[in-house]
Formats: C-alpha cells, sequence, structure tokens
C-alpha cells in the first residue's frame, strides 16, 4: 500500500506524490516512514529527507527544519527551506562553516551566539548528507 506525500516549503510544493517510505530526522532521532504509519505531529530538525517514490526511486534531500504531520493516507512536511543533495556545494558550506566558527568566538552576546551555533548546526548537517552521498556511490 502506497502513501500521499507533500513537501512543502513557503514559496512552493517541492514534492507531491505517492511514495513507499520517507527518512527524515525528528527531534528525537531519524524516523523511517511507510504506509499506515501512526499518527504523529514532530519537529524536524537539520538533517536528510529521503523519499523513496513507488517506482523505487531515491530521492535525497537537505532539510532546515520545519514540521511533519503524519495522517493515515498522507504525509505532508512544512519545510523551512530544502536543497537537493546533488545540489549541495562543499567548497561553500565549509566556508559558511569556517566563518560561523570564528564568529562564535567573538560573540559575547547569547542571543548572538545561540544564532550562530544554530547556522553552524545547519551548514555541518549539509556536510555529513554530502559525506553521506559519498560513501553511498562507492
Amino acid at each position: 500500500m502506497d502513501c500521499q506525500l507533500e513537501v512543502v516549503n513557503i514559496k512552493k510544493i517541492v514534492f507531491s506524490g505517492f511514495i513507499k517510505k520517507v527518512k527524515v530526522c525528528g527531534i528525537e532521532g531519524n524516523l523511517c516512514i511507510y504506509p499506515n504509519h501512526a499518527q504523529l505531529l514532530t519537529f524536524i530538525k537539520p538533517g536528510l529527507l529521503s523519499i523513496t517514490d513507488i517506482d523505487n526511486k531515491i530521492e535525497n534531500l537537505y532539510i532546515s527544519g520545519g514540521i511533519l504531520e503524519i495522517q493515515p493516507k498522507k504525509i505532508s512536511i512544512l519545510a523551512d527551506s530544502i536543497i537537493r543533495a546533488v545540489d549541495l556545494d562543499r567548497q561553500n558550506i565549509l566556508k559558511n562553516k569556517e566563518r560561523l566558527e570564528r564568529n562564535i568566538n567573538f560573540s559575547e552576546n547569547i542571543k548572538k551566539q545561540s544564532k550562530i551555533i544554530k547556522k553552524l548546526s545547519k551548514e555541518i548537517a549539509k556536510l555529513k548528507i554530502i559525506e553521506m552521498m559519498e560513501k553511498s556511490n562507492l
């Protein structure tokens, strides 16, 4: 049995179709969701969103965070931002990561440090996805 998945961000529908499974990083750990999954409403943390469609085609995306809702016949993901994993630029991510690491040491403002740490965690999540993609292609 297949299940409808809809992934949206503020600008557009990123994915809409029937799927066999979805993998995503929930706030309490990784989730692998199949049709007939128990109903759930949870936040998503930065990381991999992997979609396996009904033709067994896998699409890997970076998701910066959002909300996941699972209903009996439909899964909905409202994402902050999404980037196709193949479009992630390692050099750009490394530059951003290094800049953020330098700035965190110079900020004495706790609010500013918290924002920098949040941005840094997103860059690290992107790097992990790139590494995962490289390992799976070997």
